[in-house]
């Protein structure tokens, strides 16, 4: 045990945060000493062999991690994975010779595990006892913990500046209200018929728009996760020839599905997107591993795909005469709005309501709204609120506005002001919420790089 906690009462613990610490427990181990003969090797890191023994700690670690979840919100896949990640953070630790003293974990104790101001020394035994590890085992899996988190800090730390948080600020503070003219596309029906040539051109110019996604059906069987002959069956297939006799052999439903697109949820499977995944690296005819999901344990046959194509001018005509009829009425509502601003600029016009007799137009106005709220006829749409946002008061916005409808011209009624003394006493805030919701997507990236730097890869599945 630490010397300072021999030496010393230090005051506070808090047992009902020991969930975060316990994934710390497994990681020490001092495994970089054992040698790895190249059979045993599972993984490579840095040209160097990683065995199933070195790996076993990682495991059980990211397995503590996910203990205190719900089963069906993670999968023995996620559990590797995790376990492989933190493998490759402690290598780097070890290769920066990162450090963490001896001061730093038991301030960390210290600091985290609180209550109530006060530290007993025979409750922390008492968490040790429970968790069935020794003092010094549980310091220096701390210890690992803290020095992978020192690689996040040095290597992937979240860049934050004053304009990003005056802007998460005034999203959540700031107050609009707007004034707007709408002219629908509809109004400008029996104004447009497209000649076979008109509708030509559209098709070859917006081919890309109209491309079927590939497309894969399956057949499919499901191990549920209570089947008394769940390890027989996921043994077994490993070495599948034909999936209906292996469903047959072990009375299972084998389930064929239509053909579905990448995103599409599967027949009988639902929202499992790495089903979808797996199903559209196989090969026709190739059957793949068991991958867990919410229902049990998945085996999948692959039993066709279709390509992505674009369809031929001929198959979808009457969809592109639509498409290019309504395109044709966006450039009419368009210019009617352009034609609009030319008459208030000419005629010094200062507000909008002055024009909502015009026959084409509808005039409206909207209550006080904030950036996240929605905004009738404008919706939620980010950079039309951007653009309300940075108007000043009264200010007509000089262009047409295109929205799903039609085109708009909107004017900026009120905006409220910007409240410094406000914004300081919050800023820290923002600046925690920044880290916190951005920290992820860069440790992320960080990790997906120091892998690729690395060399490293897995051999088994």
């Amino acid at each position: 045990m630490l010397t300072i906690f021999r030496a010393h009462h230090v005051k506070r613990i808090l047992i009902a945060l020991a969930v975060m610490i316990i994934p710390a427990f497994v990681l020490w181990g001092g495994l970089a000493y054992f040698k790895t003969k190249d059979s045993d090797a599972i993984a490579e890191i840095a040209k160097r062999k990683i065995s199933s023994f070195e790996f076993l700690p990682y495991y059980r670690m990211a397995e503590m991690q996910y203990a205190s979840q719900k089963k069906d919100a993670f999968t023995a896949q996620l559990i590797k994975k995790t376990a492989w990640d933190y493998l490759v953070l402690n290598w780097k630790a070890d290769k920066d010779r990162i450090k963490v003293s001896d001061e730093e974990v038991a301030k960390k104790i210290v600091d985290t595990l609180s209550f109530g101001g006060v530290f007993k020394k025979e409750n922390y035994f008492r968490l040790l006892r429970s968790l069935r590890v020794q003092p010094r085992v549980f310091e220096e899996q701390l210890r690992n913990t803290m020095k992978i988190e020192k690689v996040y800090e040095k290597y992937a730390a979240v860049k934050i500046d004053d304009k990003q948080i005056r802007e998460l600020y005034d999203k959540d503070t700031r107050k609009a209200k707007i004034s707007y003219l709408l002219v629908s596309d509809d109004d400008f029906d029996g104004r447009v018929n497209t000649s076979d040539q008109e509708i030509e051109e559209f098709y070859n110019k917006n081919k890309d728009t109209f491309k079927e996604e590939a497309k894969a059906k399956i057949k499919y069987v499901i191990v549920a996760k209570d089947d008394p002959a769940k390890d027989e069956i996921l043994k077994a297939a490993d070495a599948i020839d034909k999936l209906d006799e292996f469903a047959a052999k072990f009375g299972l439903a084998a389930v064929e599905t239509g053909y579905f697109r990448a995103k599409d949820p599967v027949y009988g499977i639902g929202d499992e997107p790495e089903i979808n995944d797996f199903a559209f690296t196989l090969k026709k005819g190739e059957i793949g591993e068991a991958i867990e999901i919410k229902k049990g344990y998945c085996i999948i046959e692959k039993t066709g795909q279709e390509e992505a194509y674009i369809p031929a001018l001929a198959e979808i005509k009457n969809e592109v005469k639509k498409r290019a009829e309504r395109a044709a009425k966006k450039v009419l509502a368009d210019k009617y709005c352009r034609a609009l601003l030319e008459r208030i600029t000419g005629e010094k016009i200062a507000d909008l309501k002055t024009l909502e007799k015009d026959a084409k137009v509808k005039y409206g106005e909207t209550d006080f709204f904030r950036y996240s709220e929605f905004v009738p006829v404008l919706g939620f749409d980010a950079k039309i609120k951007n653009l309300i946002f940075s108007l000043k008061k009264n200010e007509i916005y000089k262009e047409p506005l295109a929205l799903a409808e039609g085109s708009c011209l909107i004017q900026a009624k009120d905006i409220s002001s910007f409240d410094q003394a406000d914004f300081t006493a919050k800023k820290q805030g923002y600046i925690d919420y920044v880290k916190h919701s951005q920290s992820p997507e860069t440790r992320a990236k960080y990790l997906a790089k120091l892998k690729a730097e690395t060399g490293f890869k897995t051999y088994q599945k």
